[in-house]
Formats: structure tokens, sequence, C-alpha cells
């Protein structure tokens, strides 16, 4: 993590895991991407699969790690090691959560197919997503010529952009938000949402034309 997000806290706090939470409550949840970039992430009480487990009927997660499956296996935990681009469990759910993930990903179309099969006809589809206009973005693009992007991020949404990549692949938007980890950028950030929160928040569901992209 950057010096300054290690400062701010960024993507440490439990705000955007208190605003994810209401949504899933007696649900049945899918949770995509879910391990985290850090191998002991699952020792914070902010880890947002450990949060889902407890408020969720059910709650499985994918992902690409082995390694920390088989560890997270032995607490407990139902996750299964695979391609959010490429998966198939064969059963719905009420809830799919993809929290900042979708930046990382080289197949969205596969992505979006893969969520929109596992997805009951209600069910909702949650994203989070960095914010790239965040002011500390440019500050540290003046400082040191460029914003700091996570080195593996391959695309930057903003909410205009995930609307349509949505509404391309079967998906329309129910809520988007910007919102953040922090508490500090809910005080700072009232006015000037688009600069002062780190994250876009989302809730989408499959749209009338009920079709993902092929």
């Amino acid at each position: 993590m950057k010096l300054y997000a290690r400062i701010l806290g960024i993507g440490e706090g439990s705000e955007k895991v208190k605003w994810i939470i209401p949504f899933v409550k007696g649900k049945s949840v899918l949770d995509l991407g879910c391990v985290d970039e850090k191998e002991d992430a699952f020792k914070d009480d902010n880890w947002l699969h450990k949060n889902l487990s407890k408020h969720a009927e059910v709650c499985i997660g994918i992902d690409s790690n082995e390694a920390a499956i088989n560890q997270l296996s032995l607490l407990g935990y139902q996750i299964y090691p695979g391609d959010v681009q490429n998966f198939d469990l064969n059963r719905k759910f009420d809830v799919i959560v993809a929290a900042d993930i979708l930046e990382h990903l080289d197949d969205l179309k596969g992505f979006f197919r893969c969520v929109h099969n596992a997805l009951s006809d209600e069910g909702l589809l949650i994203i989070t997503t960095p914010n790239p206009w965040f002011f500390l973005r440019f500050i540290r693009g003046i400082i040191k010529g460029d914003p700091g992007c996570n080195v593996n991020h391959v695309t930057w949404f903003c909410q205009q952009t995930l609307k349509e990549l949505l509404k391309r692949n079967g998906f329309m938007v129910g809520k988007m938000t910007y919102g953040s980890s922090e508490a500090l950028f809910y005080k700072i950030g009232r006015f000037r949402q688009l600069f002062f929160h780190t994250s876009i928040f989302c809730v989408a569901q499959k749209s009338a034309v009920g079709k993902a992209a092929a």
C-alpha cells in the first residue's frame, strides 16, 4: 500500500463493509475475488468476506488463490478455486458481490455473462471500484507524475462508463453513489463526493431485456 494510503487508512476501514451488509442480510450470497490481495486479510475484522458470512444466510466465495483458499477452508469458509471470468456453480444467488475486482479483469464480457447466469431474476449485483477522480490521485500526480494506480489494475471506471458497461451486459443500475472505506472522507466529502471519496459503489439488477452479452 502506498504511503498516503497507509497514512489515511484507505481500504482498511469499515465504511464500505457497512454499506454492503444491508443488501446481503438473510440472502444467499456469492462473493467474487473474496480472498483479498493481502494473504492475512482474514485476520482483519473488516475483511469483507468474513462480514458477509456473518450476515448472509449462505455465503460462498470464488477466488484464484488456491493456497489461501485451502487455509480459509480450515477456518470454515466455503470458497471455491476458480476464475471469476469463467465460472458456473450450477445454482442461483440472491446477491453477487464484486468488490474491487472489475478493475483487475481482462474479460469483462465473460465476467458479466457468468454473473448474469448465477444471479436470480430479482437478484442484486453489488460492485465497488476505485474512483478515478479521488483528490489524492491528483495530488500524487502533481508530485510524482502518476496517480498511484495499483499495478494489478488494467482499467478505470467513472459512473458513466460503469453504467454503460452494465447496460451493454444485461444489467441496469438501481443505485450508484460515491463512497469510501474510511469515515474521514464522509466528513470532508459531503459537498463534492466526486473528488473526496475513494470509490464508486453500485447496486445493479438484470435489465428488462434479461440477456447477458454473448
